[in-house]
């Protein structure tokens, strides 16, 4: 889903001072869908870390043994570089 919804731009989380300022509805709906979509995207990040370090060892172990099952590591990892190949 986020490879779909993330913009083609970079987006930031706004400043203090930005966050002061008096905008207009749209501006203040834009800064919550891009804060909100940051902040999402991280927790899907950190899940997609430990979930794989979590599971680190059955993957060694599935490729050292040529099994072709996948894992919930090798999952992960296909899920972050997918990200980092529509997004980077």
């Amino acid at each position: 889903v986020f490879v779909d919804i993330i913009p083609g731009y970079r987006i930031r989380l706004p400043t203090e001072k930005e966050l002061q300022m008096k905008v207009s509805k749209q501006v203040a709906q834009q800064r919550k869908f891009e804060t909100t979509l940051l902040q999402e995207y991280q927790k899907f990040l950190q899940f997609l870390e430990s979930t794989g370090r979590k599971h680190e060892d059955q993957a060694l172990a599935l490729a050292a043994s040529g099994d072709p099952r996948s894992s919930t590591t090798l999952l992960c990892v296909s899920c972050v570089a997918r990200l980092l190949t529509a997004h980077p």
